[in-house]
């Protein structure tokens, strides 16, 4: 719900952010249920352990990213020197891992998608024009494939990796791989490979 709301008020809340409540809220229900009298305190803690189960439950099964679909596509279908670029550099890091294919990464703003750089962040990225970022990823596939990860809609990048698509797309054959999801951290996966 909280996650809706955010979405249409472009907010920034995500729910996750409010688990360092969590100690203080667990000290302060068991306060309460200790106080409760007699009989009712075991039927009450038996009410709230089966309710944060039922809840913990449903966040384990929960995709928090398509990094796995994503990198399962590349690995099944990527050819020596093709590039993986991830814009932006956010969704780098949990795709890296899933990735079993040993190919060049580069990242917009900056990095290779192993880490995310979070210093001078928005300087950095008003100073790294997408075409540049596009003129060094082209320039390490030389012949190969490119491999684009995108998830656009974050604030900070306006709308730097659909300009990246656009000019990846006026220079190479587009081939749209996997479509974003309805999971946390959505994914656009494409294929951008040299016209024959």
């Amino acid at each position: 719900m909280y996650k809706r709301q955010a979405l249409a008020t472009a907010g920034a809340f995500e729910a996750r952010y409010a688990a360092v409540v969590v100690p203080v809220l667990i000290v302060l229900v068991a306060r309460g249920i200790a106080l409760l009298p007699g009989r009712i305190d075991p039927a009450m803690l038996a009410l709230v352990v089966v309710g944060g189960l039922a809840v913990g439950v449903d966040e384990a099964r929960r995709d928090r990213t398509q990094a796995g679909d994503v990198a399962a596509v590349i690995d099944a279908d990527h050819r020596p020197g093709d590039v993986v670029a991830f814009c932006p550099d956010q969704v780098g890091p949990s795709t890296r891992r899933a990735l079993d294919a040993d190919l060049m990464t580069l990242a917009y703003p900056r990095g290779t998608g192993d880490l995310v750089d979070w210093r001078d962040y928005a300087e950095v990225i008003d100073a790294t024009p997408a075409a540049a970022f596009v003129d060094r990823v082209l320039t390490a596939a030389g012949d190969g494939d490119v491999w684009l990860v995108a998830s656009t809609g974050y604030r900070s990048l306006d709308a730097r990796c659909e300009e990246i698509i656009a000019l990846l797309g006026g220079v190479r054959v587009a081939d749209q791989r996997l479509a974003p999801a309805d999971s946390f951290e959505r994914m656009l996966l494409s294929r951008f490979t040299v016209a024959s």
